[in-house]
């Protein structure tokens, strides 16, 4: 019996990686299937696509440590755009009280109210965020079953285990999808957050003199200035708290590998062990910044002198500053509180943006040689 119980020993690791295997390869069928069916695509065992207009996912994570390590299959969609409300929506329940965020924020719906937990920086706001229509929706779907949460990026639920029930992950990805679509849907009519209420006539005034789009959940503009395409956005960093991300987009990619950006302790640690980076000659500004180029010669030829000293200034007067082959973009640490202070950041900018587009076609009609 000893050599019985030897064989088995040796043969057990063997047949416990065959059925991992195994159960793998099914779950791949299984989840290709379904993407091929909703038009999504599936790739290193995840799946995702845009569903209702939403980018949705399909992925395992495994969570935990030792022999307490557990796998679960998340299902997620998410906004292209986040919003700013600070907002989560869980059940209602031990866990969910438990985790939910701030004071449960009444909607005015007795069955939605007792059944889930809505929180957010402004009541009001959130109101409008969570429309009678996502309302319907959760209640419909969500008043029991798996967990889920839903907040500024989207939607996201999830089940213990690797799900391999096709008729379960469609009903999660439209669930989620359609609550996503919901809660873009309700952007259009949440007002502007309160501590940002003041600047609101002044970027709404920039984009109609400019042809520009304007959103207020969060405030934000963008279109087309002259051949740049802008976007400049307030970003949610804490209650009632927000940056301002500006980013400028070339009209033709630069196609050099370039990386301009703020030079940080850890940068100055990997230039001590060898990185890289190219000098301009320019102690201010290689001391404050980081350059990174497939291209040198064409590099050096585009951040002329005038462009090296623009940047040193905007960095100086805005805070990080970054320039790569797509475009410009900064993220001013704070809102101005000055309303028409950021209108002439975004034309600053733009000037800049349009140098070093001369510059680089100055340089590409010059060609290789001066």
């Amino acid at each position: 019996m000893a050599w019985l119980f030897s064989l088995l020993l040796l043969t057990l690791p063997v047949g416990l990686l065959a059925l991992v295997v195994w159960l793998q390869q099914r779950r791949e069928r299984a989840w290709r299937a379904l993407a091929n069916q909703l038009g999504l695509s599936f790739s290193d065992g995840t799946i995702i696509g845009t569903l209702h207009g939403q980018h949705v996912c399909v992925a395992t994570e495994s969570r935990g440590s030792g022999d307490s390590r557990r796998s679960y299959t998340v299902v997620s969609a998410s906004l292209a755009t986040p919003l700013d409300l600070g907002l989560r929506i869980v059940r209602d329940g031990w866990l969910g009280g438990l985790f939910a965020r701030g004071h449960d924020i009444v909607l005015g719906h007795p069955e939605f109210d007792a059944t889930f937990r809505v929180s957010g920086d402004e009541d009001e706001r959130v109101r409008y965020g969570v429309s009678p229509a996502l309302q319907h929706l959760l209640l419909q779907q969500l008043r029991r079953g798996p967990t889920f949460t839903m907040d500024d990026r989207g939607m996201r639920m999830e089940r213990a285990g690797v799900m391999m029930d096709e008729r379960w992950l469609r009903w999660a990805l439209e669930v989620v999808a359609r609550g996503t679509l919901q809660l873009d849907k309700a952007r259009a009519h949440i007002p502007v957050a309160g501590t940002l209420a003041h600047h609101r006539l002044a970027w709404q005034q920039y984009a109609q003199a400019h042809g520009l789009k304007l959103s207020t959940a969060p405030l934000c503009v963008w279109g087309q200035l002259g051949d740049t395409e802008v976007h400049v956005y307030t970003v949610r960093t804490g209650v009632r708290d927000y940056q301002v991300d500006i980013s400028m987009r070339f009209r033709d990619v630069l196609r050099l590998g370039l990386h301009v950006g703020p030079q940080g302790v850890f940068d100055r640690i990997s230039v001590f062990f060898g990185s890289q980076d190219q000098r301009f000659g320019d102690p201010l500004f290689d001391k404050t910044f980081r350059v990174r180029s497939a291209n040198t010669e064409r590099s050096e030829r585009i951040l002329t002198p005038a462009i090296r000293k623009q940047l040193l200034q905007l960095h100086g007067q805005l805070g990080p500053i970054t320039v790569n082959d797509a475009g410009i973009s900064v993220r001013l640490p704070y809102v101005p509180h000055e309303p028409a202070m950021v209108p002439r950041v975004v034309n600053a900018l733009l000037t800049l943006s349009d140098a070093v587009e001369e510059a680089a076609n100055t340089e590409v009609a010059a060609g290789p040689y001066r």
